[in-house]
């Protein structure tokens, strides 16, 4: 076997199994932030807890779109976006879900900052909504413009426009869904994480000093992780993107670089749970609720089986 195709297939099964686990636990992990934090009253009624529930709504959809069809096309190797309304739908709708993410997260950092500040009145859920939904409306001009350009006329899904792929490879994917968002999380969680510092020097009362701690803790953790795991993906897009490469080798070993960054770029929005279990107490005490309930659940379904099973038997045994 050539050593093209032997990095070919380590792409393939690397995209097979991890992009299986990672969708599993992002789904899995996804769901339980949004029962908790719809759960918790406590953050269920602040804008950066509504952020949160957006948050992980949005990636729970990315990671079952978006992340499942790569896996049918690269790790089974179905081809499925060959099929152009395939190639069209998968991109263009990763494409919102990664912006309309990130930008929720940019949202929830900024309000951390506002809501320890003068304006505080403005950090208010009503604020809140209109924001995300200002934010889905402005990027559906993106998912329409990524349909449109997105195609697979030779059964290779690809940009058939000159123009938009000099748009995605310099403006989309390094500064639209890399530099301004990346940067704006980061510089609004530093200052976040900075006056929640000087909190601790003032009389707050105790249990709102709390509860903002572990929101910016798990904000400003999730921001961190996001800005490191989106940062590989968006230089190897871009460069698959500008460069031709013609050795059979090297493109192997770049497809190789850039299926591995995708899926860490994936797994940024997988892990969130994890993060969060980290900083909320109240996460583990209701974790431990749904764990006892579905060990109840399953130990009832089993001696209900076992009476059914027992009564069958003796019916049996009288006849």
């Amino acid at each position: 076997m050539a050593t093209a195709d032997k990095l070919n297939f380590i792409s393939q099964e690397f995209q097979l199994y991890v992009g299986m686990c990672i969708v599993i636990i992002g789904f899995t992990g996804n769901l339980f932030n949004i029962i908790i934090f719809i759960t918790l009253q406590t953050f269920r009624e602040t804008p950066s807890g509504f952020y949160l529930i957006v948050i992980s709504t949005i990636n729970m959809g990315h990671i079952i779109i978006a992340l499942f069809i790569r896996i049918l096309s690269e790790g089974f190797k179905t081809n499925i976006r060959g099929i152009p309304w395939v190639c069209k739908f998968q991109l263009a709708t990763a494409t919102w879900f990664h912006l309309v993410s990130l930008t929720t997260l940019c949202l929830a950092t900024i309000d951390q900052c506002i809501s320890m500040s003068r304006y505080r009145q403005y950090s208010n859920r009503r604020v809140a909504k209109r924001a995300v939904i200002l934010t889905c409306m402005i990027y559906l001009a993106v998912w329409i413009a990524n349909a449109i350009y997105w195609n697979a006329p030779l059964g290779t899904c690809m940009i058939i426009n000159s123009d938009f792929a000099k748009y995605s490879s310099y403006f989309q994917y390094p500064v639209l869904m890399g530099v301004i968002p990346l940067s704006t999380t980061t510089i609004f969680a530093s200052l976040a994480f900075y006056k929640i510092r000087q909190l601790k020097t003032r009389q707050v009362h105790i249990i709102r000093l709390s509860h903002d701690r572990q929101l910016t803790a798990m904000t400003l953790c999730h921001a961190i992780f996001v800005v490191t795991m989106t940062i590989l993906f968006i230089v190897t897009f871009t460069y698959t993107t500008v460069q031709t490469i013609a050795d059979a080798e090297l493109k192997a070993r770049v497809n190789l670089v850039h299926s591995i960054a995708t899926l860490i770029n994936y797994g940024g929005f997988a892990v969130s749970f994890v993060m969060f279990l980290c900083f909320l107490d109240e996460i583990i005490i209701i974790l431990g609720h749904i764990l006892y309930l579905l060990l109840c659940l399953t130990t009832f379904s089993q001696t209900v089986r076992f009476r059914i099973e027992k009564d069958m038997l003796q019916c049996r045994f009288n006849q």
